[in-house]
């Protein structure tokens, strides 16, 4: 998780472009502690390095993804 001294409000982030901060939600909607966590961007996403890590992953490949049947 950031430091807190890097988290940003709701009301700091919405008042600037969604693709220039960090748009990945830290606590509850609704509530005191909800915010984004603020960082620069990765270009083309609305996430920073890290978080674009976490959201984003290749596929995986069919015959991996499928389940194994064993030899009878």
């Amino acid at each position: 998780m950031s430091d807190r001294s890097e988290l940003v409000s709701l009301m700091r982030v919405s008042k600037t472009s969604p693709y220039r901060t960090c748009q990945w939600p830290y606590g509850e909607p609704g509530t005191e502690d909800f915010h984004f966590c603020g960082r620069k961007t990765s270009e083309g996403f609305s996430y920073c390095a890290a978080h674009v890590k976490m959201a984003y992953r290749e596929p995986e490949s069919r015959r991996d993804a499928a389940p194994r049947r064993s030899a009878a």
